[in-house]
């Protein structure tokens, strides 16, 4: 029985896919994501920044992220420059990170410190705030659809790469305090230990992109 300041883990595989339906996606999609983050990292050569694997994580993270959430449904949302997806009817988003760890008895850390944005996000969809009442009257749904996106539950799809060890979790953070998150209500464990051994082998990113048959599509910039 947990209490209201613990945090409810969920880890056993039945527990995940069960959960996971709330969202609306399979474990086996949010791997997905996962080996498209892989392979992106695999793309840095020796001649890139420093930064470069963790950068080509980030984007073909995110877009991987959006090619699952909005092939059901999901909005693209990119309020605050944060970018993520967005479900009005259950009142989420999601958002990638890269982080040092994952779901491992420590707390997913972000690999680079979250902004104040961040914070104030993750601040108003804990609690209930009503933004544009000013607005009511004037547009009473326009006001509501606001303050809807305002107060969404924000979680983060959190992975980790150390080599061949990769981790993920989806979980929903209590806060964000000093660019860090500071605990989590929920962390739904994705893949854990040496499961990702059992994947795949990993080939060129756009190989495991092009790969999957989710019906969206997805146009370039200035198309």
């Amino acid at each position: 029985m947990h209490t209201l300041a613990e945090t409810k883990i969920i880890k056993e595989a039945n527990e995940v896919d069960d959960r996971l339906e709330r969202f609306g996606v399979t474990r086996s999609e949010l791997l997905y994501i996962v080996r498209a983050v892989v392979a992106a990292r695999e793309e840095a050569v020796d001649n890139d920044p420093v930064s470069a694997a963790g950068l080509f994580a980030y984007i073909y993270g995110v877009r991987a992220l959006r090619t699952v959430f909005r092939a059901k449904g999901w909005q693209k949302d990119s309020a605050n420059n944060i970018e993520s997806v967005y479900n009005p009817e259950l009142g989420i988003k999601i958002v990638y990170q890269n982080t040092e760890n994952a779901a491992d008895k420590k707390d997913p850390r972000a690999i680079s410190n979250k902004g104040p944005a961040a914070g104030k996000i993750v601040e108003l969809g804990n609690q209930t705030y009503y933004l544009f009442e000013e607005f009511a009257e004037e547009d009473k749904k326009a006001a509501e659809e606001l303050n809807k996106k305002a107060n969404a539950n924000i979680w983060f799809l959190c992975i980790s790469v150390h080599e061949k060890r990769v981790r993920a979790e989806l979980s929903l953070p209590k806060s964000i305090e000093n660019g860090q998150f500071n605990g989590f209500v929920e962390r739904i464990f994705i893949l854990k230990g040496d499961e990702f051994n059992d994947l795949p082998p990993i080939t060129k990113v756009d190989d495991i992109i092009d790969a999957e048959d989710f019906d969206i599509k997805v146009t370039k910039k200035g198309m």
